[in-house]
């Protein structure tokens, strides 16, 4: 698998990175390590709701 890098910077609330922060420290892992996580899950669910709703080929 090709890999790239990307770069973020990002501007959230107080409220929202102590969330980010105790999650990230909950799981074992670095802050970008939780947002990754987040989106390769929400990546696998898009996938697998595209498998169940394709037209089944006969």
């Amino acid at each position: 698998m090709k890999q790239v890098t990307i770069r973020l910077e990002l501007r959230v609330s107080e409220e929202m990175n102590e969330f980010l922060q105790m999650e990230a420290h909950s799981r074992k892992l670095s802050f970008e390590g939780l947002l990754l996580m987040y989106i390769e899950d929400r990546m696998k669910k898009d996938r697998q709701d595209r498998q169940h709703t394709a037209p089944r080929r006969t």
